[in-house]
């Protein structure tokens, strides 16, 4: 298992990223070659965009398909970073103890590498390696956390300068580690109390899809209801039409949205692409079960010929 998740954690996103927008030309060719959705009817000559249903689930699906395989790698990535940044102030905590005991920062490496502290273990291991070969402290460390982000070069950086210290460093080893044991918690607590508002970001997306129901339930009725009435219905907009302009307005807020909660929980726009994913699912699924069952049921649209 811990192999798998290495040679996860080694895979360029670029790559990736490449890979999945081919795939997303491939499936988007695909779509128009066996007429999958159809361009025209369109709502009205000022807002030129498909009534076809099969339109926006097409634009869902490739947009699935190009940002998945990054998120996936992503957010793993971000797991295994997040894991080792909770092991850290530990780790420095034992390094503290041995450095006031007497023992040299680079032998307590040595001892240390025994021990086990998650996905640390490996890269620590081979820290301790690199000092045995008599490789230069500061470059060995530096060498090691060169793959990790800067949130967990800080603490890397902190080992360092407490080398430097000469006689200091279990002072400045112990200083951090509860210094560090600190910020871990804030940022604990800060995460809890900013998924409140992921949660209302969620439920927002939630009550728009309600709305969205009420809104197309409603125009159906009154379509009707008007059946015959000629000109007093004119101008009013079809359920169809309706689903078209609330189905893409749905699928900018899935990418707003999941866009805010990755910079509010993870500093990061691209850590909230799961959350992209997970909320174009929703309003895709919603969307699909409104057109089913207030829709096709009283304004049938004729499938497209494969």
């Amino acid at each position: 298992m811990l192999k798998r998740r290495l040679r996860l954690e080694n895979i360029n996103v670029k790559y990736v990223a490449l890979i999945s927008t081919l795939t997303t030309l491939i499936f988007i060719y695909l779509a128009l070659r066996f007429k999958v959705f159809r361009i025209y009817p369109i709502v009205s000559p000022t807002l030129p965009i498909p009534v076809s249903i099969n339109f926006y689930n097409v634009v869902v699906a490739s947009i699935v398909l190009l940002i998945m395989p990054p998120a996936l790698v992503l957010y793993r990535r971000h797991l295994l970073w997040d894991r080792v940044e909770n092991v850290m102030p530990m780790f420095l905590r034992d390094l503290s103890e041995l450095s006031k005991v007497g023992v040299p920062i680079p032998q307590a490496i040595l001892e240390l590498s025994k021990k086990p502290y998650g996905f640390w273990s490996k890269d620590l291991k081979k820290l301790a390696i690199r000092i045995s070969l008599g490789e230069d402290f500061e470059e060995a460390v530096r060498a090691i956390a060169k793959k990790y982000p800067i949130s967990v070069q800080r603490y890397l950086e902190i080992i360092v300068e407490a080398f430097k210290s000469g006689g200091r460093a279990s002072e400045v080893l112990d200083l951090a580690s509860r210094f560090t044991s600190s910020i871990r918690s804030f940022e604990e607590e800060k995460k809890r109390s900013l998924k409140v508002y992921m949660l209302v970001l969620y439920i927002s997306i939630l009550i728009y899809l309600a709305s969205s129901a009420a809104i197309i339930y409603m125009s159906v009725k009154l379509h009707e209801t008007s059946a015959g009435a000629g000109e007093i219905i004119k101008g009013i907009a079809s359920p169809s039409a309706l689903l078209a302009i609330l189905y893409s307005v749905g699928i900018f807020e899935a990418l707003f949205a999941g866009a805010v909660i990755g910079k509010l929980l993870y500093r990061s726009v691209s850590y909230g692409i799961m959350h992209i994913l997970i909320i174009l699912f929703i309003v895709m699924v919603s969307f699909n079960i409104i057109n089913s069952y207030l829709i096709l049921s009283t304004e049938p649209i004729p499938l497209p010929r494969l």
